[in-house]
């Protein structure tokens, strides 16, 4: 499945960027919505875990999302939400 193999080689190519960085990098602030690097990387893993989830069951990812969701509704942001994750 060549979308398998296009996510794989992405993620091997991050963590290969990612790999030797000192831990003060993944503190800098990113051009995408003022998130530290550290924030975007626990955004893509979340949503990763999400991806997986949804093979295995809806059941699985609503599980998952539930309590994402709920935090949204409730006027939080979406990187406050995955914090809690």
């Amino acid at each position: 499945m060549q979308q398998a193999e296009d996510f794989r080689q992405e993620c091997a190519a991050l963590e290969a960027i990612l790999r030797n960085q000192p831990t003060a990098t993944f503190d800098k602030v990113t051009q995408f919505k003022g998130w530290t690097i550290n924030d975007v990387v626990g955004h893509l893993h979340m949503f990763n875990v999400a991806a997986r989830l949804t093979l295995e069951s809806d059941e699985a990812f609503a599980a998952f999302f539930a309590p994402v969701s709920a935090m949204i509704k409730q006027g939080r942001s979406m990187l406050e939400a995955q914090y809690v994750w």
